[in-house]
């Protein structure tokens, strides 16, 4: 319930959660917006450095749409953490 509280997507809450066969499934679904943001200026690749989730950071930047330089509300970007 939390999740959708703060608006995460599916994809944010795999990302999060390090599910890695959920990210690919996700991103085979062509209308699957990658660089969505929570309701804390949160991509799905902040959430997944922010969690540690290294295999799923890997996969998403393999993503060509992925943007790996966009910041959350408090300025960090995923690439500082």
């Amino acid at each position: 319930m939390f999740y959708f509280i703060i608006y995460n997507t599916p994809l944010h809450i795999a990302a999060s959660e390090g599910n890695f066969e959920a990210i690919q499934i996700l991103l085979d679904i062509n209308e699957v917006n990658v660089n969505a943001l929570n309701h804390f200026g949160q991509t799905p690749f902040n959430l997944a450095a922010e969690n540690g989730k290294l295999d799923c950071l890997e996969l998403l930047l393999k993503y060509k749409k992925v943007d790996p330089t966009i910041t959350n509300q408090a300025g960090i970007s995923p690439l500082s953490l």
